[in-house]
């Protein structure tokens, strides 16, 4: 982070703290008091990806093909009963999982026992309410840059599941301040592949579940499963599938993207020898059309022992199993790394490593620059009405007293103390006013802000759906301007000469036919005048 990034950081830190301290003394706001520390505290913590959905969408897969290896538990079975977060670690902390209780105590115990938070049994129900979250490892170089918390999903027949995602997520499922700081800056919302009947249903049932209140911009779609579509093309049908579903959430989501964490995860995990069987059962041109009907059913592929063995040497779903051994037919591959290769590609997970990267690390800091703002707003709102609300009673109070005393005979016993509270109401009439003063020009400093991040988001997203918005040549150059004032990222400037050439550039633009246009140009070029300026 550049030492201009470090410092809009730190400042917004201290103008969150700021605010506590002006709020603290009043009671009625010692609630806003606490949500801004909180918000200055988490401002802080690494960037954090929440991965939501129904259960049996395959949240937990999908994360585990993301960081490379088996660290969350998958199967048919509810498996994520608990809140689980996913950092960072060496390779002595992959090995053990730190349980934090709700007591306050923290647990360290063998990986191996991760299971006993899986499933619906009373005992595991039990063991969840006591829990506040589980924390895992790994040395995934992308873990570096964000956290991963994997949540219970939604529509779990465990009502103990449903309730500790919708904790996590909904921000009025918590009065506690410390589970306020925890919200997520990025989100993955992960959906079943549905027959297209019943897609509106889908659709539906996810508005009822999805983050209320969720940005597009920093939320992703994943259809998940894909390869268990019915169709004679599957990619292209999961492609179109994953755009429908963009077009009818353009709301919610920024981009819905077909990922199959099965086939990322037997191009990341998969033993050579699993691999070097299929290719021995796929090498021989006389068995390809045997294969392919043997594929139509499980039972029908196990009734050759040798198939069988084959399969079950790693496990796949059949679905994911029936589409690797096409992409083997389909590409004719020759070893384990082509093999590896194609599945890698197949399974979208590339795509969405790169999206990630683009939308979500590469820009953390200004996400939650923005989003904290976001959160600000209503504590600092309601903190300034409340001051504001306090100013006018005091005010009322001491010309109250003021007229009172005016009035008072010399002789009067209250005269006295009427002369104390006249001068008691204006010196808290006095620390009100320059704490309002005070509050609400820093307020106004960050409003200006936020409105110019605002305008800054709008053009990267102008430009990630319209690639030709600007000339190729220029994006790298407008993507560091524009996130320059949160976190430049790369700290070598961008030279006069390309400024004032992008300026001659897209003068044009601001005469287009379209209002929305001319505005995003208009923030541009200002933009590119400013940076002229001081460089």
């Amino acid at each position: 982070m550049s030492d201009s990034a470090t410092s809009v950081r730190d400042g917004f830190q201290a103008f969150l703290l700021m605010m506590a301290d002006r709020f603290q003394p009043f009671p009625d706001l010692r609630r806003q008091a606490g949500e801004l520390r909180d918000l200055a505290d988490s401002y802080s913590k690494p960037f954090t990806l929440a991965v939501f959905g129904r259960m049996k969408t395959g949240k937990s897969s999908l994360i585990n093909a993301l960081v490379g290896r088996p660290l969350t538990i998958t199967g048919v079975e509810e498996a994520t009963a608990t809140l689980n977060w996913i950092s960072y670690g060496d390779a002595s902390q992959e090995k053990t999982v730190l349980v934090h209780w709700k007591d306050g105590r923290v647990e360290s115990i063998p990986f191996s026992r991760l299971a006993e938070w899986s499933g619906k049994e009373q005992a595991v129900l039990d063991r969840v309410r006591d829990t506040s979250y589980l924390q895992l490892y790994s040395n995934a170089t992308s873990l570096r840059k964000v956290q991963i918390v994997d949540t219970p999903g939604t529509g779990s027949v465990a009502g103990e599941h449903e309730h500790v995602a919708r904790e996590f997520l909904s921000p009025r499922a918590s009065e506690d301040s410390e589970e306020e700081g925890r919200k997520a800056d990025a989100l993955l919302y992960v959906f079943p592949p549905v027959a297209r009947d019943r897609d509106e249903e889908a659709l539906a049932e996810f508005r009822k579940t999805r983050l209320p209140g969720s940005d597009p911009y920093n939320s992703i779609g994943i259809l998940h499963k894909w390869d268990g579509l019915e169709s004679d093309d599957i990619t292209a049908e999961a492609a179109n599938k994953a755009e429908r579903l963009k077009m009818a959430l353009y709301d919610v989501v920024c981009d819905v993207i077909p990922v199959s964490a099965p086939l990322a995860m037997v191009a990341r995990h998969a033993p050579d020898d699993f691999l070097e069987g299929l290719l021995e059962l796929a090498s021989h041109p006389d068995t390809v059309d045997s294969l392919i009907t043997c594929l139509k059913r499980d039972s029908r592929w196990d009734v050759d022992e040798g198939r069988r063995r084959a399969r079950l040497a790693y496990p796949l779903p059949w679905v994911s199993f029936v589409r690797l051994i096409k992409l083997l037919l389909e590409q004719t591959c020759a070893s384990v790394a082509e093999v590896r290769a194609a599945s890698l590609d197949a399974s979208g997970i590339l795509r969405l490593e790169a999206e990630l990267d683009r939308r979500f690390f590469r820009r953390a800091a200004v996400i939650k620059q923005r989003l904290t703002r976001v959160k600000a707003k209503r504590p600092v709102e309601v903190g300034l009405m409340v001051l504001n609300r306090r100013i006018q009673q005091v005010t009322g109070d001491h010309r109250h007293f003021q007229d009172l005393a005016s009035r008072a005979s010399s002789g009067d016993p209250h005269a006295a103390w009427l002369v104390e509270k006249t001068a008691a109401t204006q010196k808290e009439l006095a620390g009100l006013e320059e704490y309002a003063i005070e509050a609400d020009r820093f307020w106004l400093v960050e409003e200006e802000r936020m409105h110019l991040m605002e305008r800054d988001l709008a053009f990267h997203e102008m430009m990630a759906k319209s690639p030709e918005f600007v000339e190729a040549r220029d994006r790298e150059s407008v993507e560091r301007l524009l996130d320059s004032s949160v976190d430049a990222g790369i700290s070598e400037p961008i030279p006069k000469e390309v400024l004032s050439a992008m300026i001659m550039r897209y003068q044009h633009e601001l005469n287009a036919p379209v209002r929305r246009t001319r505005e995003h140009f208009e923030h541009l070029i200002w933009r590119l005048h400013e940076r002229l300026q001081t460089t």
